[in-house]
């Protein structure tokens, strides 16, 4: 993809986060903390994940955005690699340890929202 301007970046992340929100959000939504129940709808978030992922990888920064958008896409992929954790606890049954994997998203999430918004894309910031 060709580089892109400063607004053009965040115009571009958003473009791609506001199609994974509008597929995520019903899915974590419908979540209820029971690993039974959860365990479809976190495999079908995992698949969210895996599709729009690499579309936000696709995107080239502006050279000034470059250290967020590289915080950005790390903290994607932690939280790519939780809710694969999720899911297999989910699998498993085991509640416990689906509900810590949710938990344990707090602090990427915190992080990939202070890097979304460095890098001026709102709509990424509030997934």
């Amino acid at each position: 993809m060709a580089r892109r301007g400063y607004a053009e970046t965040g115009q571009a992340l958003d473009a791609i986060c506001t199609r994974a929100e509008a597929e995520a959000k019903p899915l974590t939504g419908a979540a209820t903390g029971d690993a039974k129940h959860d365990a479809p709808l976190i495999a079908k978030l995992v698949g969210v994940n895996d599709k729009y992922i690499p579309q936000v990888k696709a995107v080239t920064p502006d050279s000034k955005l470059k250290s967020a958008y590289d915080q950005f896409v790390a903290t994607l992929g932690q939280i790519a690699t939780n809710d694969k954790s999720a899911l297999a606890a989910a699998n498993k049954g085991d509640t416990a340890a689906y509900v810590a994997a949710i938990k344990s998203q707090n602090a990427v999430s915190k992080t990939n929202k202070q890097a979304a918004k460095a890098l001026g894309a709102p709509a990424c910031a509030k997934n």
